[in-house]
């Protein structure tokens, strides 16, 4: 293995942990290493560069890269090798990202052209090719022509790979997200389903990729009235996957820290418990991502929309349900007289009787009846 090799496996794994800024100084210092020399191998670094610069929101930066890696790889091995293919659709990815949409479906159909040419049409890889520009289709509203690309990729992936395999998922989730912007619920999660019951499978039920399809999942039952029970559900199982497995900082784990906040503030309209949840992501986002990326403003916004809620709905330093349930004090001590435990399982009662009362107001009313149930676990002890 040469010293670049190896040093691009470190590379690799500081991006797996999301830290990106780490990983682009590496980089940049493999690119300037003598063994770097060789056009493919330049042409590779650079377009790893130009990866994390995308996450770090250093867009132009990025689309430098990822240009002249296109320009490195065919110089090296041909405007039509499927190394060219690949950087193309880095680049439409990014284009993507900045709402580019034409310029990412052309860099998108010219991989594909590429991958069919060099590869075939019945690759793997050319499926990859089709389900690329299905996304950039659809984020243009061209849901038609997007379901037509994602069906290629399904049938070609399926054929190649067999229907269980994570490569099929990744198609089922892209048809799941197609039937949510077009409003298709029922449909949508059954895609969403299927891609969460492949994953599994593939990895087992405590894997980063797992908690993504939780959380996709959760987003079509939030918009459905009636299932945000279930939905929190999901959103909260993608969370304690992603705290357990990529840890607390993670990237990954501030964005579903970011998903169940953002649900709890629109949809439960719960803001006092909401803004915890913000708080660590922005936390989370402000680190790895920087204070000026956009995904760290949103969520920088999101978090002072909840708080200017949290306190017009409990002006004037009135407790909120979460701090009134912190705030109750234990049922009960064995340091404590039979008399000071009755006073104090009392107390306790009446902190959780006001917690259930206030959710009831905001009819939250699975909160209320487990504040209510505690009331009677307080009273039986007394």
């Amino acid at each position: 293995m040469t010293r670049v090799a190896q040093r691009g496996k470190a590379e690799t794994a500081l991006k797996e942990q999301g830290r990106y800024a780490e990983a682009e100084a590496c980089f940049r210092q493999v690119l300037a290493h003598p063994s770097a020399r060789n056009a493919r191998v330049q042409s590779v670094v650079l377009s790893n560069r130009g990866a994390v610069l995308a996450e770090l929101g250093r867009y132009p930066e990025a689309e430098d890269c990822y240009a002249r890696a296109l320009q490195l790889a065919e110089m090296a091995v041909g405007a039509e090798h499927p190394d060219a293919s690949n950087v193309l659709s880095f680049l439409g990815g990014l284009l993507q990202l900045q709402a580019k949409y034409a310029g990412a479906e052309s860099c998108f159909k010219r991989s594909l052209e590429i991958r069919i040419a060099a590869l075939g049409a019945d690759h793997q890889e050319t499926g990859a090719a089709w389900s690329n520009l299905g996304t950039a289709l659809q984020a243009q509203g061209k849901y038609a022509d997007a379901e037509n690309c994602y069906q290629r990729d399904l049938e070609i992936s399926t054929k190649a790979l067999g229907k269980e395999h994570p490569a099929v998922g990744v198609v089922l989730n892209n048809l799941g997200e197609l039937r949510r912007v077009q409003g298709k619920y029922a449909e949508a999660e059954g895609f969403l389903q299927r891609d969460l019951a492949i994953i599994m499978k593939a990895h087992g039920p405590e894997h980063p990729a797992v908690a993504g399809a939780l959380n996709n999942l959760g987003g079509v039952l939030e918009q459905q009235e009636g299932r945000y029970d279930e939905a929190e559900g999901y959103h909260r199982r993608a969370l304690a996957i992603r705290k357990k497995v990529l840890g607390p900082v993670h990237p990954g784990t501030g964005t579903s820290l970011n998903v169940l906040g953002l649900f709890l503030l629109e949809r439960r309209k719960r803001p006092t418990e909401a803004v915890p949840l913000l708080r660590e992501s922005l936390a989370i986002r402000e680190r790895s991502l920087g204070p000026t990326h956009p995904r760290t403003l949103g969520t920088r916004n999101w978090l002072e929309k909840a708080e200017h809620q949290a306190k017009a709905q409990y002006p004037m330093g009135t407790a909120s349900p979460p701090a009134l349930l912190a705030n109750a004090p234990p049922l009960s001590s064995s340091a404590l007289t039979p008399g000071q435990q009755a006073a104090k399982l009392l107390s306790a009662a009446e902190t959780l009787k006001q917690s259930g009362n206030e959710h009831t107001k905001r009819r939250d009313y699975a909160a209320a009846k487990e504040a209510y149930m505690r009331v009677c676990i307080c009273m039986s002890f007394g």
